[in-house]
């Protein structure tokens, strides 16, 4: 249609990544190595595509002693992996595309951003510290 415009494309069915990023405090590492990465007030764990997008999205808000955490794709349940609702709606606004974060999948949402979301506990088994 005329004037609508079209669903972002992840261009190719994309698999679950062998890797996903994640950045937190160190502080937090006891807990996490003791009962995994649990979600977040708003019911998701973080997770990008991209080491370096994961290490300067945790140094945003934790500047300091943070780490970056590598977790096992093949652990995850890809039916709990979602889009990212932060800066994935803010790209969508900024493009003035018409969707929103939710109309997408986690697929586009990596392609466009490098960010998705987990609605589940990462178990400690799947998490690997890096230095």
């Amino acid at each position: 249609m005329k004037g609508v415009a079209s669903k972002p494309s992840a261009r190719r069915r994309r698999s679950v990544p062998v890797f996903f990023w994640h950045c937190t405090p160190v502080s937090r590492l006891p807990g996490i190595l003791g009962r995994g990465l649990v979600p977040g007030g708003k019911g998701w764990v973080y997770l990008s595509d991209c080491r370096e997008t994961a290490a300067n999205y945790g140094g945003m808000f934790h500047p300091e002693n943070v780490v970056v955490l590598r977790i096992a794709g093949a652990a995850l349940d890809e039916a709990r992996i979602g889009p990212d609702d932060d800066d994935l709606a803010d790209i969508l606004d900024q493009r003035r595309s018409g969707w929103r974060w939710h109309d997408l999948g986690w697929r586009e949402s990596l392609a466009i951003c490098s960010q998705c979301a987990y609605a589940g506990t990462i178990p400690p088994a799947a998490i690997t510290v890096l230095p």
